[in-house]
């Protein structure tokens, strides 16, 4: 009875053996697939950059001169769907399109100020400083524009830029674990 239960805990031990020895040999097999995009959503959050600014009016319009301030609300971002991204090589592509400044008056109280208003040039004395609808929304877009000339030229809309391009790099290294390159187009 000794030498059976001897043979059956040798058997068992062989037996143990043999499974670990087999199963350590043979590793278990994981496919990972490349990531994909599908929404660029929460990309398109990440590069975009807020304005908010009350800039003073100064214009002159029909031989009428305004100053007001107003209340500008709006934001630099970057149509990514127009993104080119070639995710084959070593080191990840990527062409990000160029900025789009949306600029609009702002709908708190108090978004256009009128200061001041007064007739130049000859006869000024005999005509109204009072600006219509139409000559107000004429100095509200040409301040629009200046805005936005403005936002160019102080370095705004570069930063945007640096900052859309590091947000999207890391966010891209993070999904496809590869370095990423990316430039601008113009």
């Amino acid at each position: 009875m000794k030498k059976i239960i001897i043979t059956i805990a040798a058997i068992a031990a062989i037996a143990l053996v043999i499974f670990f020895i087999l199963k350590k040999g043979k590793k278990d097999e994981i496919t990972v697939n490349p990531g994909q995009m599908v929404s660029l959503q929460t990309m398109a959050e990440l590069c975009t950059t807020e304005i908010m600014a009350e800039v003073p009016v100064r214009d002159t319009i029909n031989s009428k001169e305004i100053f007001a301030i107003q209340k500008q609300r709006g934001q630099i971002t970057f149509n990514l769907e127009k993104i080119t991204i070639d995710p084959t090589a070593d080191t990840i592509r990527i062409v990000l399109p160029p900025a789009q400044i949306t600029l609009n008056e702002s709908t708190d109280r108090n978004a256009w100020e009128v200061i001041d208003t007064k007739a130049v040039g000859r006869n000024a004395l005999f005509r109204s400083d009072k600006f219509t609808v139409e000559e107000e929304n004429a100095a509200k877009a040409r301040a629009k524009k200046k805005t936005i000339a403005l936002l160019r030229r102080n370095g705004t809309v570069r930063r945007a830029e640096e900052d859309a391009a590091q947000s999207l790099k890391t966010f891209l290294e993070t999904l496809y674990r590869k370095p990423v390159e990316i430039t601008q187009d113009k």
